[in-house]
């Protein structure tokens, strides 16, 4: 059973591979929300980017709050600059671009962000790949007359798949070589001495 808060991720994936919800559609929301979570990314007290609302007589409100990645799961948190949690106040919000407004200014102006957010262009690239793999094992059929072949589909759900791919985003990752001692700073690797003689 897909997570509620998984909705509105599920149906723009689903958009992206063209399989809308329903009686003829190739994935659950099951199978949509596990590709979404391979591309998922734990995001902890981020702070939001404050924009200035400019009042009648100059004042300054800081109202509008944007993270600098969208995608984020229904079920993230807003804390204040106090790290208490910022309940029912918001009166626009937009998770998938990461934009909330707020009526009155929150206090002590800053606004953390703790969820989760998504690479829709992988999981939507994930997809399509298993799409494609599905119709390679559909046959082809020759008629008298006709001759139907799914080469066709197969070939448009691989370039589909590798044009999400191009759009997805970076992955990073942080190696170290298992010779260097942690106790050195780029150190601790020992060569073996020329003259045999340590």
């Amino acid at each position: 059973m897909p997570r509620s808060s998984m909705a509105a991720l599920i149906t723009r994936v689903r958009t992206m591979v063209y399989d809308p919800a329903g009686a003829a559609q190739t994935f659950t929301d099951d199978q949509v929300q596990n590709a979404l979570d391979t591309s998922r990314t734990e995001q902890r007290f981020r702070l939001l980017q404050m924009v200035p609302s400019f009042q009648p007589g100059g004042a300054v409100q800081y109202l509008d709050y944007y993270a600098d990645v969208g995608n984020w799961e229904d079920d993230y948190l807003l804390q204040d600059a106090s790290y208490a949690t910022i309940t029912g106040t918001a009166d626009v919000v937009e998770p998938i671009p990461g934009h909330w407004h707020f009526p009155t200014q929150p206090n002590g102006f800053a606004v953390h962000i703790t969820g989760k957010t998504y690479d829709l262009f992988a999981a939507a690239a994930d997809l399509c790949d298993a799409w494609a793999g599905i119709t390679k094992l559909d046959f082809m059929m020759v008629t008298d007359r006709d001759r139907f072949e799914r080469q066709q589909k197969f070939q448009m759900l691989t370039d589909l798949a590798q044009t999400y791919r191009a759009q997805a985003q970076v992955r990073v990752t942080r190696m170290q070589h298992s010779e260097i001692s942690p106790a050195y700073d780029g150190g601790g690797v020992v060569y073996p001495s020329w003259s045999g003689v340590d």
